[in-house]
């Protein structure tokens, strides 16, 4: 999982406080990529963690090593630290696939 963002250092205790909700808009624009192997058998769920820091409201495929498609999976149990996909091919954890979760 991989995280991009900026950060700001300010020694004012009002721009910490306008600094850090810059970063946190930035970020959550940004989004987190994560790159994770896929289960050997078609349409089987598996647990990304996204590292984003709360509950996503999107994801996006951005590399995958087969033909296939990622979808969601129990979105009731998304969390700030997992979201649950399937694959609709049969993978395996030589089949990765890279995603971008907002």
């Amino acid at each position: 999982m991989r995280r991009i963002g900026i950060a700001f250092v300010d020694n004012d205790p009002n721009r910490q406080r306008l600094h850090r909700e810059v970063v946190e808009n930035l970020n959550t624009l940004v989004g987190s990529v994560a790159e994770t192997g896929t289960p050997p058998t078609a349409n089987t769920e598996f647990a990304v963690e996204h590292g984003l820091g709360k509950i996503p409201s999107e994801f996006q495929t951005l590399m995958s090593d087969a033909a296939g498609t990622v979808y969601r999976s129990s979105v009731n149990r998304w969390s700030d630290r997992l979201a649950y996909l399937k694959f609709s091919a049969s993978g395996g954890p030589s089949v990765r696939v890279k995603l971008r979760f907002r």
